[in-house]
């Protein structure tokens, strides 16, 4: 949809939506709960790999390795995929791997294979918080003996991978013998496999993993029936909604990353509904604004204020109360808020709250100058490190080859811009008008890349000139900055996690010239790690001890450093 002279974009909802009532319902109802199930959608791969269903399908397609160019050029497979739905794509690529095999169990085993080289790319670095979110609201859960079951529509072991990476990071941090709940892995049509699930400790609860439509681990046998073409799930499709609805009719619902269209999961909340409301069930899901199908952020304002009002109205017929995000990265924000009161009831501890506690704790008892300054000589250290991370060396030539600046962005929650971004600091100066500060609105139709990755909640690479930060919508191109690598920023304030800025990498080379770029997934993984610790430090409501290669952070009240 191209919009008419004229026409507003729909922008940001009038009320922030962690200030809603009905979010702030949500999360008191969904904490609460005694019985809880996540439904995992196609959202959580995506949020996790920066990888589409469409886009993995599209990889087998041209998957030379099993299917031969002769069955399908590479022009004709970025024409099949740019005009079907992916889910009939993915019949004609099961149809080239029977082709292409004596029989079902080697047209299988081709299938498996393939999913295992396509469904785990290299670009981890571009991991959002959402499965981590899920994963720590579940061990909370479980910790407190109260019920929780995800329910994944993906193949991927995401979800295992997290909970394997808490137990193993809280046991460094803490204790080896820290208690820590079990794991039990169920994929639906398979037989009970003891062997995928995850120990625990005993008395400490457990949390219950479902895969609807199999399980293809990165390396290792596949259980379960691989859900892939039309014909799969068509052929599972009645056991993956009884499965569905006995697990609605007895728990809470919250359901993730769908787009609220799949034909089983509607179905299985049709059929569920009379249960669930003889049990006091209660539904939620969430939709960010940016997902509506047909619409996306192209829509006209009084478009997307008319969708907001009456979308909702189509999930209740399903029994399910339906809230919309601004942004994508509020879907995981708001996982993590349940995880926060799932321990504290009180107000104060609500996520509003708690950032502007965040914005006042990290301006106050320090001299502004001083500290921008400092954030200013660190951002030039770390350029630095950077240079030798893309592979530079030390050469000083390198600076005349590549230019590259690194900035740190805050986000703003109280006052006239208080959804916003603000230049806190840059390796290319001190920012000293701060009277007058450089701001990004956080408007969905930005093209600033600071603002993209902030409400995406991913590291986000982009390789085109974009806006200067100085309007709200648009402003003029800067040719000076090519390549941009933003990374959102979150720290722990309070109970929990908030999102409190973004540390963008700028390079004045294109997408073809500059070392920041996807095809160097080892180097792009170093550079964000430093970014993220570099933010974490700069943003989080502590002092520095120190400027330079080996920064430390100022411990806590708790004698813990951050």
């Amino acid at each position: 949809m191209v919009l008419k002279d004229g026409q507003a974009p729909y922008d940001l909802a009038e009320v922030q939506f962690f200030n809603q009532y009905d979010t702030l319902a949500a999360v008191k109802r969904l904490a609460d709960s005694e019985n809880l199930a996540i439904f995992c959608g196609a959202g959580l791969t995506i949020d996790r790999t920066g990888q589409s269903w469409g886009a993995l399908v599209s990889r087998l397609l041209t998957d030379r390795g099993k299917i031969p160019p002769g069955d399908v050029s590479d022009q004709d497979a970025q024409n099949v995929c740019a005009i079907l739905e992916p889910l009939h794509v993915a019949s004609v690529v099961s149809h080239y791997l029977r082709e292409n095999a004596d029989d079902d169990g080697k047209m299988e085993s081709a299938l498996h294979t393939s999913l295992q080289s396509h469904l785990y790319p290299l670009s981890d670095w571009a991991a959002g918080r959402l499965v981590d979110n899920v994963i720590r609201l579940a061990i909370a859960r479980a910790r407190k003996h109260l019920a929780i079951t995800l329910i994944t529509t993906n193949y991927d072991t995401s979800l295992e991978e997290q909970f394997r990476n808490q137990r193993e990071e809280e046991r460094a941090r803490i204790a080896s013998d820290v208690p820590f709940p079990f794991l039990f892995v169920r994929v639906v049509g398979a037989p009970v496999a003891p062997r995928l699930d995850i120990e625990g400790t005993k008395g400490c609860g457990a949390v219950k993993l479902i895969y609807l439509h199999g399980r293809v681990p990165r390396e290792g046998d596949v259980v379960g029936k691989v859900a892939f073409s039309e014909q799969n799930y068509l052929s599972t499709r009645s056991v993956v909604e009884r499965k569905l609805g006995s697990v609605f009719a007895k728990n809470d619902l919250l359901i993730l990353g769908s787009s609220l269209s799949d034909p089983p999961l509607m179905h299985a909340l049709l059929a569920s509904q009379g249960e669930a409301r003889d049990n006091s069930c209660s539904r939620f899901a969430l939709l960010p604004m940016p997902s509506v199908p047909n619409q996306g952020v192209t829509m006209t304002r009084s478009q997307g204020v008319a969708v907001a009002e009456h979308l909702p109205a189509r999930m209740a017929e399903f029994g399910v109360r339906l809230l919309m995000p601004d942004y994508f990265s509020q879907v995981s924000q708001f996982v993590e808020e349940i995880r926060v009161h799932t321990s504290t009831s009180r107000t104060e501890d609500e996520y509003a709250k708690r950032l502007e506690s965040w914005w006042d704790a990290w301006n106050s008892g320090r001299d502004e100058f001083d500290y921008r300054r400092e954030c200013h000589e660190a951002l030039q250290v770390a350029v630095d490190a950077i240079r030798g991370e893309l592979g530079y060396g030390h050469r000083s030539s390198s600076r005349s080859l590549e230019s590259l600046k690194l900035e740190i962005w805050a986000r703003v929650p109280k006052g006239p811009r208080r959804r916003s971004l603000e230049l806190w600091a840059s390796s290319a100066g001190v920012v000293i008008d701060t009277s007058n500060p450089r701001w990004a609105s956080l408007s969905l139709v930005s093209e600033f890349s600071a603002v993209r990755a902030y409400q995406g909640g991913q590291p986000l690479l982009t390789a085109e000139p974009h806006s200067t930060p100085d309007t709200i919508v648009r402003s003029p191109k800067d040719p000076r900055w090519q390549t941009f690598l933003s990374v959102p920023i979150n720290v722990d304030h309070g109970h929990g996690r908030l999102p409190v800025g973004v540390v963008t990498l700028a390079s004045s080379l294109g997408a073809n010239k500059s070392r920041i770029r996807e095809s160097r997934p080892k180097r792009i993984r170093l550079v964000v790690k430093r970014m993220q610790d570099l933010g974490e430090l700069y943003l989080a409501p502590i002092q520095p001890r120190e400027v330079g290669g080996e920064t430390a952070s100022t411990p806590d009240e708790s004698g813990e450093n951050v």
